[in-house]
Order: structure tokens, then C-alpha cells, then sequence
């Protein structure tokens, strides 16, 4: 029950920060990935996700991540120049 709760919330999570993301919301998306890497964990620590399964979540957070480093970066540079 509580892996499917997790897996929900996961991807509820991963949906809501690649939209903030789009949104130009860099902040506000890292902490939705922050909470996806949470929930990544408790799944993780349950034993709720196998060997290849775990390797799929850990690069949707990374993707995320770095997606959200590139984007804030970006608008560092837009901030300095103007």
C-alpha cells in the first residue's frame, strides 16, 4: 500500500516540477525534485523497487535535475546582463 502511495506521489511530484520547470520556475521546481528523490528513497529503503527499476527512477531525478541547473543557470545570465 505505501510503495503505491510512493510511486503515486512520485510521479505527481516529477509532473508538477517539469511543469514549474517549463513555467520558468527553476526554485520551486528543484523542491519538487527534492521531493522526488525523497520518495525515491523511501521506496528505495522499503525494498518497493527493483534492481532495473531503481536505475529508471534514479535518472528521471537526475534528468530533472540537471534540466533545473540548466534553466536556473540560464536565468542567472539573463539577470546579469540586464
Amino acid at each position: 500500500e505505501f510503495n503505491r502511495i510512493h510511486r503515486e506521489l512520485f510521479e505527481q511530484y516529477y509532473l508538477l516540477g517539469q511543469t514549474l520547470l517549463r513555467s520558468e520556475l527553476a526554485l520551486p521546481a528543484l523542491d519538487y525534485c527534492l521531493k522526488c528523490s525523497h520518495m525515491f528513497n523511501l521506496m528505495d529503503a522499503s525494498g518497493g523497487i527493483g534492481v532495473t527499476e531503481r536505475m529508471s527512477y534514479i535518472l528521471r531525478v537526475r534528468q530533472l535535475a540537471v534540466a533545473i541547473a540548466k534553466k536556473w543557470a540560464g536565468l542567472e545570465e539573463k539577470t546579469e546582463k540586464a
